[in-house]
């Protein structure tokens, strides 16, 4: 699931913060920033030890990129860990899960891919634009708000797409909340502040309220100890409702993730390459973020229209 940070010359993290990012993602680190001259890159697949040492040694007093691996596409590798090259100017790490996936090499990743067959050639053609506002922005509408890009080139230059979901904490940007523990070292959310007075309260968008929920909300620890629990529900249904509750507004889809958060997991994990336990840790310790995941695949119309 991975973690991106934009580190800055003030940032200084702690051995206790390094450990807990690299034990949530622990299959590859890098660090990338540019001079003004050439851009700087360094990978490890090294132990928890190594990569605080190299933290140390490279990044703490300096702006610059971070990325912790957890691997969803792609071989655990140096090929696969972040940040990528684009060209030999410019290099990119991301965290999120694209929805192209990797079709074509299915050792390299998602984000192999979509430099591979995106953005590499406009660099290529025009640097320039890439740094550029608007298609800053036409990009983040393109991978989706769950997705995060953090561009780096030799001259200093540094981009981060969809910046704005992300998070502000220690001195530092964070892409999510999901893959470190937030709430352990002081960050809150803000959380949802117009909740339905009652389960009875949740209309469904169909004609009538939904309290199928009920028996659910429990279920937390049901996913931990057995076979996904989610298998259980209609995907072609599950699609219905939360079609229905993102065309209200995403702050209807958060509630029906919160109080269906064993559908919201079924929806998931039918387009994003997760493991069950991943997927546990999204949805029920950030729905805010699953929110997001979700919302994305209508945004990008990834779901079938005959589906919804």
């Amino acid at each position: 699931m991975c973690i991106l940070i934009h580190h800055t010359s003030e940032t200084s993290f702690s051995d206790v913060v390094l450990r807990d990012f690299y034990n949530h993602n622990p299959d590859g680190f890098g660090i990338m920033f540019g001079d003004g001259k050439k851009i700087h890159v360094t990978k490890s697949l090294g132990t928890v030890d190594e990569t605080i040492a190299l933290y140390r040694d490279i990044a703490e007093g300096r702006e610059c990129i971070i990325h912790y691996r957890m691997k969803t596409h792609g071989n655990i590798d140096t090929d696969n860990c972040h940040p990528y090259r684009v060209t030999d100017d410019l290099w990119l790490a991301h965290n999120g899960i694209l929805s192209a996936g990797n079709p074509i090499r299915k050792e390299m990743s998602d984000t192999w891919h979509m430099i591979q067959y995106i953005l590499r050639p406009i660099a290529e053609s025009n640097m320039d634009m890439l740094f550029t506002a608007d298609f800053q922005e036409y990009l983040g509408d393109l991978i989706g708000r769950s997705n995060k890009f953090a561009l780096c080139h030799a001259d200093g230059r540094i981009a981060v797409i969809n910046r704005e979901a992300g998070v502000e904490h220690f001195g530092a940007w964070l892409s999510n909340t999901y893959a470190w523990s937030a709430s352990e070292h002081g960050f809150k959310h803000k959380g949802v502040t117009n909740r339905y007075n009652s389960y009875y309260d949740y209309y469904d968008g169909y004609g009538g309220y939904d309290n199928s929920y009920v028996g659910n909300i429990t279920s937390k620890s049901a996913t931990q100890t057995q076979d996904p629990i989610y298998d259980q529900y209609d995907y072609d249904e599950i699609v219905r409702k939360a079609y229905a509750c993102w065309l209200r507004g995403e702050r209807s889809l958060l509630n029906w993730v919160e109080y269906n958060p064993d559908q919201a997991k079924k929806l998931i994990v039918e387009w994003y390459d997760m493991e069950p336990q991943e997927i546990d840790l999204l949805v029920d310790d950030t729905p805010e973020d699953a929110t997001e995941w979700i919302a994305d695949l209508f945004k990008s119309d990834s779901v079938p229209a005959q589906q919804v």
